[in-house]
C-alpha cells in the first residue's frame, strides 16, 4: 500500500514538471520563423518593403484568372515601386497591375506607409489570367520592386470563399480555354 502511494506521488510530481516544458510549445522566439507559409497568405521582407498575407485568389469556378491580395509596408524614408509580379509555376503569368492606385502598370508605395492592393474597396488589383493552378497548391511567384529588387516565394492559391469571398479579377470572369 505503502509503495503503490509513493509510486503515484512520483508520477503526479514527474508529470507537474513536465507541464511548463510542454505547455511552452511553439511560443518560444524562434516558433514563427519554423512554421511554414499559412492559408492566410505569405509574408516576406524585400529589402525595407514587408510583404504581407500575399494569396493569389482564384476566380470563379471555369475561370482560369486570379487576382493577388497582399499588403505592403514600406519602412523606409524613400518611396519605391511594385513594378510587376508574376506566377512562375504552374501556368506562368504575369500579373496586370490596374486601377484608381495604379499609374503606368505600376504602383507607388509611399515612405512609412501600408498599401494594400486587391482587396474588397482597394483601388488597386493585380490580376492574371492564363493559369491553371489547383486550389491550395502553391506556386512560386516573383515580385518586383524598383529600390528594394526582388523576391520569389511560394503563394497559395485560394478559392474566393470565407474572407476571400467579394475578392475577384477586376476584368471579371474569364473563360476557361
Amino acid at each position: 500500500m505503502q509503495r503503490t502511494r509513493l509510486t503515484r506521488l512520483a508520477a503526479v510530481a514527474l508529470a507537474a514538471a513536465l507541464v511548463p516544458a510542454l505547455a511552452a510549445c511553439g511560443s518560444s522566439r524562434t516558433a514563427g520563423t519554423i512554421q511554414g507559409n499559412s492559408g492566410n497568405g505569405v509574408s516576406v521582407d524585400v529589402g525595407p518593403l514587408q510583404v504581407r498575407d500575399l494569396t493569389l485568389v482564384q476566380g470563379p469556378d471555369g475561370s482560369r484568372a486570379g487576382t493577388f491580395v497582399l499588403t505592403i509596408v514600406n519602412t523606409s524614408d524613400e518611396p519605391d515601386e511594385l513594378l510587376g509580379v508574376t506566377v512562375k509555376g504552374g501556368s506562368p503569368a504575369t500579373g496586370v497591375i490596374s486601377g484608381a492606385g495604379a499609374t503606368g502598370g505600376k504602383v507607388t508605395l509611399p515612405p512609412l506607409s501600408r498599401t494594400q492592393i486587391g482587396y474588397v474597396g482597394t483601388t488597386v488589383t493585380v490580376d492574371v489570367t492564363g493559369i491553371d493552378i489547383p486550389p491550395t497548391a502553391y506556386v512560386p511567384v516573383e515580385l518586383r520592386f524598383a529600390k528594394a529588387g526582388r523576391t520569389e516565394p511560394e503563394v497559395m492559391a485560394a478559392a474566393p470563399v470565407l474572407f476571400y469571398e467579394g475578392i475577384a479579377p477586376a476584368a471579371g470572369p474569364t473563360a476557361a480555354e
